[in-house]
């Protein structure tokens, strides 16, 4: 996936720009062109997991709202707090109410789990070993987004899979904590449809 891949050389520049956003924060200055080099080293070093991380907001906050408003005509936003000021276990959320979670994921493994601390609020039976498994009423759905050629993100597969669907037998009322080859294998291929159904349903 990674072989081949060429990416423009990065020019940077040491002089300040001052253009900023109202809050203070620049807009295009050498800090974006330090993160643009940073993942390119990322690139070149390979690193799967770390590529995760780095991409996971990016996917989040804008290639998953695309994709979703783009291929399913579904528009999101940013799931809300909750009543104690606390961001919920689902990351977007549809007009119709539909709550979806999106995970990046370029291994070849598609885990769930959280890596968190297992004491106050999560501590439970779905925390063990410092991983936090997600309760099966946390989402409705979640849009696992896997990158074929990181050139190119419209090329880029999606798989969605309803909450219900990921019960973990041993664990009732929690989900796996990775998802089953089965489980996988059933639902390729049908992000698109399986989502607009699900919005569809939520909208009565």
């Amino acid at each position: 996936m990674l072989r081949g891949l060429v990416l423009a050389p990065v020019v940077c520049h040491t002089k300040r720009v001052n253009k900023a956003t109202p809050s203070g924060l620049p807009t295009v200055t050498q800090l974006s062109q330090d993160v643009a080099t940073g993942f390119q080293l990322l690139i070149e070093e390979g690193d799967t997991r770390e590529i995760g991380k780095f991409l996971a907001f990016t996917t989040e906050k804008v290639i998953a709202p695309r994709w979703l408003s783009d291929a399913c005509g579904i528009e999101t936003v940013s799931a809300p707090d909750d009543e104690e000021g606390q961001q919920p276990k689902y990351d977007l959320q549809a007009k119709s109410g539909l709550r979806i979670q999106i995970k990046f994921r370029g291994g070849k493994t598609l885990h769930m789990e959280q890596t968190r601390r297992t004491t106050g609020k999560n501590a439970g039976a779905g925390a063990k070993n410092g991983q936090v498994r997600y309760s099966v009423d946390s989402f409705d759905v979640i849009l696992f987004v896997i990158p074929t050629d990181y050139a190119d993100p419209t090329s880029w597969e999606y798989l969605a899979i309803p909450a219900e669907e990921l019960e973990d037998p041993n664990m009732p009322g929690f989900c796996v904590g990775n998802v089953p080859a089965a489980v996988r294998k059933r639902y390729a291929g049908k992000a698109q449809a399986l989502i607009s159904t699900l919005n569809e349903i939520a909208s009565i």
